[in-house]
């Protein structure tokens, strides 16, 4: 089982692809740069959104307690659920050897 948590601190990235769009009144760029600790990993989100000429600037702090896996099995146990199923993306497609930013774990109680 691959965790979710190492998926993030393998790659370290510190600067992830950002989001470029161009209107026909301006135009908007997410530029995200990323912290990482042991315990936590923090997301900065530079925001440039420009409209009629003139540009607008945020930046927004997102933090993440990233968690493994097997961790996340140990807590939906002792929760008293049981039957989880883990799946990788939103199209439900089942937890591969890869791993995932998107982790779903569903459980019966």
């Amino acid at each position: 089982m691959h965790h979710t948590h190492g998926e993030l601190y393998e790659d370290r990235e510190r600067f992830i692809p950002s989001v470029y769009r161009r209107g026909t009144d301006g135009g908007e760029v997410f530029i995200f740069a990323i912290d990482y600790s042991d315990a936590r990993v923090v997301f900065n989100i530079l925001s440039i959104i420009e409209k009629g000429g003139t540009p607008k600037f945020n930046v927004d702090v997102v933090e993440y307690n990233p968690i493994w896996v097997k961790k996340l099995d140990e807590l939906i146990l002792e929760a008293g659920f049981g039957d989880i199923t883990l799946y990788e993306d939103f199209r439900m497609t089942p937890l591969g050897k890869d791993g995932t930013y998107d982790l779903i774990a569903i459980a019966k109680k």
